[in-house]
């Protein structure tokens, strides 16, 4: 890659990234860069698999969500419980509504 720039920081670099040649504006007199630069690419791993990765992280989210969705319908309800004598409050509503004291 070879990145132009008539005000600023030009650049070659190959294709893993390493720089080849730079030239900055401000602090070089002369802009003129010299590089060799590779013409032909290298294999990586995506050119030889493509997006198998993508798609099987995609799939196994799919699997894990579905399996998070059963266990969760799977799942009974917790039973309710009753406070225990320590646990009721002092002052409590009677199914009739009125006011009752439990501390007696």
């Amino acid at each position: 890659m070879v990145r132009p720039a008539s005000q600023g920081l030009a650049m070659a670099a190959d294709y893993e990234g390493h720089v080849l040649a730079a030239a900055d504006y401000f602090t070089t007199d002369q802009q003129v860069i010299v590089a060799e630069l590779p013409t032909r690419g290298a294999r990586t791993v995506y050119a030889a698999v493509g997006d198998v990765f993508a798609w099987l992280c995609l799939a196994g989210l799919a699997v894990l969500a579905g399996l998070a969705v059963r266990q969760r319908r799977r799942a009974p309800a917790p039973a309710p419980t009753r406070p225990t004598g320590s646990e009721v409050p002092p002052t409590a509503l009677s199914r009739t509504g009125a006011l009752v004291d439990r501390q007696g």
